[in-house]
This record gives structure tokens, C-alpha cells and sequence, in this order.
């Protein structure tokens, strides 16, 4: 069974709706339901897919030649490539259309050309110096390191948290001065947090990556030789973002989150840590392309942004309504961090927690999260992450200046809600002047507005729908947990 089978039925119809480009708040309205319902969906496709991205999952799913072969990716929800002729089809049966339309006299005359070149191309990789070579290697001795250079960092104003100072290292790549700014670098024994920003990379004119940096080939050596483990790493998000199309600063912005297994070594967080850092090659392009582009490593030393603790593990629980809540541990980064949550019902339901941050007189709502035990029968718990507002000060102390704070649980919605419950909500919000109709779709429902109050948007009257066929779980008195 290949990873899109391992979807559930709703799953499949989320992935389906994202690919045809409808935005988190578009798939709810087509779905009846909220958008935070959406959110965990999606953050379910993306731990099932192997993916840390919405790209990056409407690529699997384009890529993926087992879902066209069963009819799953409609010619309809893809757009055509711009280069082809209006009355040429995009599919070619697997051929290109460039040999296709080659006599075979020169065809033979271009593939004997071609492998003329890629014979050239192999003495040049031979008699290249081994320094230019990538160096995934699990030697014990470090490469030559760049030394961090005197120049201010190419990345737009406040891309830098406060208080941080960037290590800016610098190669020419085809002319074009390169740089590579370490934005925060935090390591204990459990996890890893590295952000980066390249800066200057040349990139064909028609062309838009998904990333620059391939994250899976970095390698990090401590000062002593040996090498942090991330071959059996736990993969808790990263990717990539930034702004690669500004033609006065465009910039990569690409971070490395992930948990480190068990070691005989110690991470210190004072000494320095040499990396190796691949830009550039075999890279994924926005629309699904692949091109080959100029590699180049940056060898670079570098020590750890912050020395402190900022991973929390915890075992605080509380009872809402009968429901058993336990807030399990906290990451922090400079402007995200994570919260672990779990729910246990004793009649085995999905429940959806609703967790905000206190920090700083303000309360920072969660921007999804990920079910990491889906389990109903125990405890169902959840990667809350939280990247909106949030910006982390190095100069507080977490455990004594952040707090969470558990607003509500809400029941997960199966997909064709019960006739008892419509007919009900129905006749409820009828009196409020709201009619609605529950329309059966595929692997699911809708809901058709057929009548709202005069000054409602159709957004507001859905959303007293929603929160109307939701059952929620709200404790009777404030509940608040620390990291003491």
C-alpha cells in the first residue's frame, strides 16, 4: 500500500481540494466544517505523505504515478504547462515531446553528442579538487571551515531575532556573491533547531524552487570530531520559505527542526560545532520540475545561538468534563514554538484541544498541529504549533515567563454528520433567521446556506453553523499550566 492509500476517505477529499488550489478557509466552507478541523487534517496528510509543506504535498501528489494510473489526479484540477501549444495535450504517454517530434537520423546524432558530453563531464568530476566534492562522508575529521566574514546580512529588516548575532559566510557562484546568514542555531540532547537564510544565488529567470538548501545532506561535527547523529533523526517540520522571486533582495529562509536520538556524546552549547551546508544541485522547482544547478558546500564553524534551556518535558494533567488533558513538554524557537498536548476520553472519541500561549501580556492561538498518537482508546496526543505573533525574547527566562492556557476541546466531526443533530441545529438556528441545508458529498458533507439575517456575511453565518453542529468540552474554571 503506497502512502496516498494510508489516507483516510476525508483525507483523500482534503488533498483532492488542495491541489485545485483552495485555500484552509475555501476547504472548510466546501466541507461544513472548521478550519481548525482543516489544519489537523492537513497536518495528518502531511505526517502520512512524508511531506512539511502544502507544495511539497500537491508535488507527491502529482508526482505520484500509481494515483494517475487510478484516476485520482483529474486533468481538470492540474494547470496545463504555458510552454505547450494550446491544441497539444500536456501528457504525452510518458514520452517527450522533444524526441517525438526528432528524426530518428538526428536523433542518433544528438544521443551520440550527448554521451560525448557526459564522458567529458566525468573526466572534469574526476580531476576536480575532492574540497569542491559534497562531503556526506561519516569521517571523524572536519573539513577547512569558511571563516564568518564582515558583511551585514542580505535578509529583509527583522528577519533577525533580536539580540542574535548573525554568522554571514560568503562563495562566489558564477559570479554572483552568495551568502549564507545562520539566523538562530539551538542544540540540546533531545532536538535541533537550525535556521538559514541564503541570500545572492542565481536562478534561471523562469524558474522557482521549493527550496535551495537540501536539508536531509547537512552535517554537523562537534568540536571534538565526532559527528551529531541525523541519520536516525525524528522529523518534527522545517522547510522551506523566503521570498525567491524579489528581484532587489530575494533569499531562501530554511529551517532544520528535528529530534535527536539518544548519545553517548554531550551537545554543548558553548563550544563550536563545524557544518557542512550543500546549496544548490538537484533542486524541485514550484511547479513540480526538477533542474540541475550550481552545488556548492559551505564548511562552516559556527556556536550556538542561545545556551539555556528552551526543550521542556512535563507530565501536568487536569480533567475537562470528564476528559483527562495533560500537557506533556514545550520547544521554543525564536519565532515559533511547540506545544505537546494530549486528550484521554474514557469512551474512546477524538477530541481537538484549543491551547494558547501566554507570554508577554499576550495569548498566541496555535497555527495547527499534528496527532502523533491516534490511538482513541488511550491517549490521543498532538504537536501544537505556533508561528503567528510569536517572538521569542533570549533575554526572558521561559519558565517563568510562559504559560499555557487550554480554551476548549472539540469533538472530531465524522464525515456525514448524524440526521438528529441537523435537524436540531435546523430548527435552533432557524429562529435566529439562519437556514441552512446538509448536503452528502463524497467521503462526506456540505453545507448550503439558504437563508441569513440582512448585514450577515455567508462566513459569519457559516461559522455559527459550525460551532453549532460541534460539540465542545469547556473546563468550569480557568486552566492554566506552567513549565515549573
Amino acid at each position: 500500500m503506497n502512502e496516498y492509500e494510508s489516507l483516510s476517505g476525508r483525507e483523500k477529499e482534503v488533498l483532492d481540494l488542495l491541489v485545485q488550489g483552495k485555500s484552509n478557509k475555501q476547504i472548510a466552507m466546501h466541507l461544513g466544517v472548521s478550519n481548525r478541523t482543516i489544519e489537523f487534517h492537513l497536518s495528518n496528510i502531511y505526517s502520512k505523505l512524508g511531506v512539511n509543506s502544502r507544495a511539497e504535498a500537491i508535488l507527491f501528489f502529482m508526482k505520484d504515478t500509481s494515483l494517475k494510473s487510478e484516476g485520482v489526479v483529474k486533468e481538470n484540477h492540474l494547470r496545463e504547462s504555458t510552454a505547450l501549444p494550446q491544441n497539444e495535450s500536456p501528457y504525452n504517454g510518458g514520452k517527450s515531446k522533444i524526441l517525438q517530434r526528432i528524426p530518428m537520423k538526428k536523433r542518433i546524432f544528438y544521443i551520440a553528442s550527448l554521451g560525448a558530453l557526459i564522458i567529458l563531464f566525468v573526466v572534469f568530476i574526476l580531476l576536480r579538487s575532492p574540497d569542491q566534492a559534497l562531503n556526506n562522508s561519516q569521517a571523524a575529521s572536519p573539513p577547512d571551515t569558511l571563516t564568518s566574514e564582515t558583511v551585514a546580512a542580505i535578509t529583509p529588516t527583522g528577519q533577525i531575532p533580536t539580540g542574535v548575532d548573525a554568522n554571514t559566510f560568503t562563495q562566489s557562484i558564477n559570479s554572483s556573491l552568495v551568502s549564507l546568514t545562520v539566523k538562530w542555531f539551538y542544540i540540546d540532547q533531545s532536538r535541533i533547531y537550525l535556521d538559514l537564510v541564503i541570500s545572492g544565488f542565481p536562478l534561471p529567470q523562469d524558474f522557482v524552487p521549493i527550496q535551495i538548501i537540501d536539508l536531509q545532506k547537512i552535517v554537523i561535527h562537534r568540536s571534538d570530531g565526532s559527528l551529531v547523529d541525523l541519520e536516525h533523526k525524528i522529523e518534527y517540520g522545517g522547510g522551506g520559505e523566503g521570498n525567491p522571486t524579489n528581484e532587489e533582495e530575494p533569499f531562501f529562509d530554511e529551517i532544520l527542526d528535528m529530534g535527536l536520538p539518544d548519545s553517548t556524546f554531550t551537545n554543548s552549547q558553548e563550544a563550536p560545532y563545524l557544518l557542512d551546508i550543500p546549496v544548490g544541485g538537484e533542486i524541485t522547482g514550484e511547479n513540480g520540475e526538477v533542474r540541475s544547478l550550481p552545488l556548492v558546500t559551505y564548511h562552516i564553524e559556527v556556536k550556538p545561538s542561545y545556551i539555556g534551556q528552551l526543550t521542556f518535558a512535563t507530565e501536568k494533567s487536569a480533567v475537562m468534563d470528564n476528559k483527562i488533558v495533560t500537557f506533556k513538554g514545550m520547544e521554543i524557537n525564536p519565532s515559533s514554538a511547540v506545544v505537546l498536548f494530549c486528550v484521554l476520553d474514557p469512551e474512546g472519541s477524538q477530541w481537538l484541544p484549543t491551547v494558547h500561549i501566554l507570554y508577554n501580556g499576550n495569548i498566541i492561538s496555535e497555527s495547527g498541529g499534528m496527532l502523533i498518537n491516534g490511538d482513541p482508546s488511550q491517549e490521543m496526543c498532538y504537536r501544537l504549533n505556533y508561528t503567528r505573533s510569536f517572538q521569542f525574547d533570549p533575554a526572558d527566562d521561559p519558565q517563568a515567563d510562559i504559560s499555557i492556557l487550554v480554551a476548549k476541546l472539540t469533538k472530531d466531526q465524522p464525515e456525514r454528520l448524524p440526521y438528529e443533530l441537523i435537524a436540531s441545529v435546523q430548527n435552533d438556528l432557524a429562529e435566529q433567521g439562519i437556514e441552512f441545508n446538509y448536503v452528502v458529498i463524497n467521503h462526506g458533507s456540505g453545507i448550503e446556506i439558504t437563508k441569513k439575517p440582512t448585514g450577515m456575511t455567508e462566513t459569519e453565518a457559516l461559522m455559527i453553523i459550525q460551532n453549532a453542529l460541534s460539540e465542545e468540552a469547556i473546563s468550569s474554571d480557568v486552566l492554566i499550566f506552567d513549565l515549573n
